[in-house]
């Protein structure tokens, strides 16, 4: 829209250090303070915290038609800057873990777990059923 306004990281962290040298009293970028952070998940692309942190700039230049821009050095003003972090919720992260662990386990495992538990199941099964059967046989011949 035309308007001299900049974004930036804070305290021109990864600019061009003549941005911070402009101004007197500006402490330098410090990378853990001022740095973009996205966390995540490489195997589903899904982020887990996200810190986003920007400054606003407003481009300064001298301006004869307002007396106190007539002598000012041309410079990017910064204004203010922010910090937003977003963290993944608990319950959301517990069901990643379990997603990775099945994206983690080898295909083979997961078939033979899958096979050894319908087989107890299917052992049980057929134990109870002749359990049953041989009691049943037993008290038909208590009776005769």
């Amino acid at each position: 829209m035309g308007a001299p306004a900049f974004v930036s990281f804070p305290h021109f962290l990864h600019a061009d250090p003549s941005l911070l040298d402009a101004f007197e009293g500006v402490s330098p970028p410090d990378p853990d303070k001022h740095s973009f952070v996205l966390d995540m998940i490489p195997e589903v692309g899904i982020p887990i915290k996200v810190m986003a942190r920007m400054q606003i700039n407003m481009l300064v230049r001298p301006y004869e038609k307002i007396k106190i821009l007539k002598n000012v050095k041309e410079a990017y003003l910064p204004l203010l800057w922010f910090e937003e972090e977003a963290v993944i919720p608990d319950y959301m992260a517990r069901q990643l873990q379990v997603l990775l662990v099945i994206m983690n386990t080898p295909t083979v495992y997961i078939v033979l777990g899958v096979i050894l538990v319908l087989g107890v199941i299917g052992a049980t099964l057929v134990t109870t059923r002749h359990y049953k059967k041989a009691k049943r046989d037993r008290e038909r011949a208590s009776k005769s």
